[in-house]
Parts: structure tokens; C-alpha cells; sequence
């Protein structure tokens, strides 16, 4: 090893949870969450690029977990847009249905007063109306069948 080069060993890594037993002991374990992936990464990219190039990681290359880690930061920026346009969307639909709906109560208002004298009538119907008769007198509880 060449003098004037440090030992890799005294360079500081970022540090990755290891699992410490059963099958898989040894496997590092990814951190929980999007976010917490995206931090890990992003140290992990700044602690190699404060490393001499000879000194780096050769597997994965820095630029493929760059190229990586700029590919999740695009694609959860396009994700984050499509929420705010869909949450937008929704608020707009909501906002032209209610109109809507205030629009056509009125207009059911107006056929009833200028069509039938301002009684509801079972001519409605030909407006599109389905028109139910009402009860006046509350329904009775069915009575219990006497047990034997």
C-alpha cells in the first residue's frame, strides 16, 4: 500500500444496521421508510465523494447510486405534483357538483311552481321526477308473534 495514501480503515462510513442472527445474519438491513432510504443514500453518496476516487467503493459505482438517488428524488417530486393536481381536481368536481345540485333543486322548484300550481303531483313524472306517495302517520313496530 502506498504511504502517502490513508488506510481505508481510518475513513469514516456511513453505518448500516446488520441483522445478528438467524438465516439471513448479516444482511444489512434497509432503514424504514422512503425518507429514511433517501437520507441513508445521501450520506452515503457524501461520505464517497469525500473519499479519493482510489478510495471509493467500486461496487456499486458512486454515479450509479447518484443516478439512483436522482431518479427517486424526480420520481417522488412527480408524485408529490400528481397529488396536489388530483387533490385540486377533487376540490374542483366538488365544487361544480354542489353548483349542480343547487342548480337543479332550483330548477325542480321552478317546474313545480309554474307547472303544478306549486303542489307536488304525480305529473312530474314528466319531467323525470319519480314522485312517491308520503305517509302522514308514522309506521307502527311490527307486533311480536305471541310464543307458544
Amino acid at each position: 500500500m502506498d504511504e502517502n495514501r490513508p488506510n481505508r480503515a481510518s475513513f469514516h462510513r456511513p453505518r448500516f444496521e446488520v441483522r445478528q442472527t438467524g438465516k439471513r445474519k448479516g444482511t444489512i438491513l434497509l432503514p424504514d421508510g422512503r425518507d429514511a432510504i433517501l437520507k441513508m443514500l445521501d450520506r452515503y453518496i457524501k461520505t464517497e465523494k469525500a473519499h479519493p476516487a482510489a478510495d471509493r467503493f467500486t461496487t456499486p459505482a458512486l454515479a450509479d447510486v447518484q443516478a439512483v438517488v436522482d431518479s427517486l428524488k424526480e420520481n417522488l417530486g412527480m408524485r408529490t405534483t400528481a397529488q396536489s393536481q388530483r387533490a385540486s381536481g377533487t376540490h374542483q368536481s366538488t365544487v361544480a357538483a354542489t353548483k349542480l345540485l343547487d342548480l337543479l333543486q332550483a330548477a325542480a322548484v321552478q317546474i313545480v311552481v309554474k307547472q303544478c300550481d306549486g303542489t307536488v303531483t304525480p305529473d312530474l313524472a314528466q319531467w323525470g321526477f319519480e314522485v312517491v306517495a308520503r305517509t302522514t302517520k308514522k309506521a307502527k313496530p311490527a307486533s311480536k308473534p305471541a310464543s307458544a
